[in-house]
């Protein structure tokens, strides 16, 4: 079992991707104190890399500053042989694209008032990252730009958190995005950020939340198409249907 900076004891690998892979762990203290937490590190591999270093710590820096009911929670930051690590509170739950692939196989559809409870939920915790300030007052201008069914936890007593803010963009970001890379899942992108424009702001992310909603209310993925380029011509175009069109019925509102 390996022992991160002798406090945290990593049982599983949970999750693994391009930049970092995810660890269930353990932190334990005196009298049989046992807390279970989830770490991110950066690959080994990328241990050297400045760039990915500097935007690991970068959401290390803005996720300290996220504290909201339903928004993941960071409990420490820190480093261990060379590698940069973060240490996050255990969700006990599923992303809602593992729930809706579930669904989806029994050929049924989440529940619509857990859909809009979480949609609401989800909204909230937007608003409250959209609207931080730094210690001075300043806003910091966070933009997650990857809200997505993985990127959406549901604990069994119905309540969402976002997670995963590794891309987001804010004002005390040391490493700064090129202009026209395409940051976030291509299904759930807003056109805007699909063409590449400059001055992403909070409204790609309420778009993406959109995108999420109409696909878990449908059953169905909105721009997803067989090829990347595809799927960025229909997001650019941006044509989504009414709900009204697929027969069920709909609060006004919705629609």
């Amino acid at each position: 079992m390996t022992l991160i900076s002798d406090r945290y004891h990593l049982l599983r690998k949970i999750a693994s991707g391009g930049m970092a892979e995810v660890w269930l762990a353990e932190q334990r203290g005196p009298g049989s104190f046992v807390r279970r937490l989830v770490i991110k590190t950066i690959h080994a591999h990328f241990a050297e890399d400045e760039n990915l270093v500097t935007a690991f710590a970068d959401e290390a820096r803005l996720a300290a500053l996220l504290h909201h009911p339903h928004i993941v929670r960071v409990e420490d930051y820190g480093e261990h042989n060379g590698r940069p690590y973060l240490v996050m509170e255990h969700l006990q739950g599923q992303n809602l694209k593992q729930l809706a692939s579930l669904a989806n196989g029994q050929n049924l559809r989440l529940p619509e008032r857990l859909v809009l409870q979480l949609g609401i939920q989800m909204a909230e915790a937007l608003h409250y990252a959209h609207q931080l300030n730094d210690d001075q007052g300043q806003p910091l201008g966070v933009v997650h730009r990857d809200v997505s069914p993985q990127n959406i936890m549901l604990m069994p007593n119905g309540t969402a958190k976002l997670v995963d803010f590794g891309i987001a963009r804010a004002a005390s970001n040391e490493g700064k995005t090129v202009t026209g890379t395409l940051k976030g899942k291509l299904a759930y992108l807003s056109p805007e950020q699909a063409s590449g424009k400059k001055g992403i702001d909070h409204r790609a992310d309420q778009f993406s939340l959109s995108v999420v909603l109409w696909e878990l209310l449908i059953g169905s993925r909105l721009f997803a198409s067989d090829s990347d380029v595809s799927t960025l011509k229909r997001v650019a175009f941006g044509d989504i249907p009414s709900l009204a069109l697929y027969g069920a019925r709909y609060p006004q509102p919705l629609i």
